[in-house]
């Protein structure tokens, strides 16, 4: 079937689509033909079918057009809302945990906004040690220790002269060294006591004394309490004088001893040579008790 202009009309389908021009004039030419009498009911019916047709397709592609423009314009206004910190829009996705031990929620992107991931809170730790007090502390003082003492020396009497006897003895020489044993006895009633070492220096006729007096030795010793009747002894060292060229040699008529803790003394007859130059020291005595 063709039109007055020589143009095929295709059944149940459309050739070349007509611009709007041609649509009217085809419209138009098939009033014509239908008012004049002459045979067009076809062409009529074609061209209005077409017509139809054609003002439907528009109509869908103008929907199209306007939801594709709407869509567009989504996208563009959530482009300008969108705040540049967030970076380009992206899919759904999880965050892993940064370390073992803490839980951190899943963070979430959507299309316009993120959800910021919260903070794990954790139990703090108890302290290792109690957190410290406002109130000073009160100072350390302290009180220095009491002497030591032997407990008979609050309770017994030093040993004196008047309760005791005194026994010089010599116990060996060798070396140019005579060796004495002072030995004390106890002759009263009660126990006395003896701590520490004797006083001893040599003596003349009238009781004056010659030359230095004994120098101590050091030893370890301890208060001796002693009973009625018992002895304790005292080792003292005479160097010979005769071995000091430099000495004037003096024949003594005793020693005289101090016990310890004593003021008055008791003289013992030896027979024993000094020299009264008290730069020679002729005697070293030891504590009583100490071996």
């Amino acid at each position: 079937m063709t039109h007055d202009d020589g143009r095929d009309i295709v059944p149940g389908g459309l050739g070349s689509e007509p611009s709007g021009q041609e649509e009217s004039e085809e419209l138009a030419t098939a009033l014509r033909g239908h008012v004049s009498g002459r045979r067009t009911p076809d062409m009529a019916e074609a061209a209005f079918a077409r017509a139809a047709t054609v003002q439907a397709r528009r109509r869908t592609i103008g929907a199209s057009l306007t939801v594709l423009a709407l869509a567009a314009g989504g996208v563009a206004a959530a482009q300008v809302l969108r705040p540049e910190s967030q970076g380009p829009i992206a899919s759904t996705s999880t965050s892993r945990p940064s370390s073992p031990g803490t839980t951190t929620s899943p963070t979430t992107t959507g299309s316009a906004t993120r959800s910021p991931s919260r903070p794990t809170s954790m139990s703090p730790l108890p302290p290792s040690s109690p957190p410290p007090s406002n109130t000073p502390s009160q100072p350390v003082t302290s009180t220095p220790a009491a002497p030591t003492s032997h407990p008979s020396s609050a309770l017994v009497a030093t040993c004196a002269p008047s309760s005791t006897s005194l026994a010089v003895t010599v116990d060996g020489a060798g070396m140019g060294h005579v060796y004495h044993r002072l030995v004390v006895t106890n002759r009263g009633t009660s126990s006395c006591l003896l701590a520490g070492y004797p006083g001893v220096s040599m003596v003349e006729g009238k009781g004056q004394q010659i030359g230095a007096a004994a120098d101590r030795t050091p030893a370890s010793w301890s208060a001796i309490t002693l009973r009625p009747g018992r002895s304790s002894v005292a080792w003292l060292d005479v160097t010979q004088a005769a071995n000091y060229p430099t000495c004037t040699l003096v024949q003594a008529a005793g020693l005289r001893v101090y016990l310890p803790g004593r003021t008055d003394s008791s003289v013992v007859a030896v027979s024993v040579s000094g020299c009264p130059e008290t730069s020679i020291r002729l005697m070293q005595v030891k504590p009583f008790g100490a071996p």
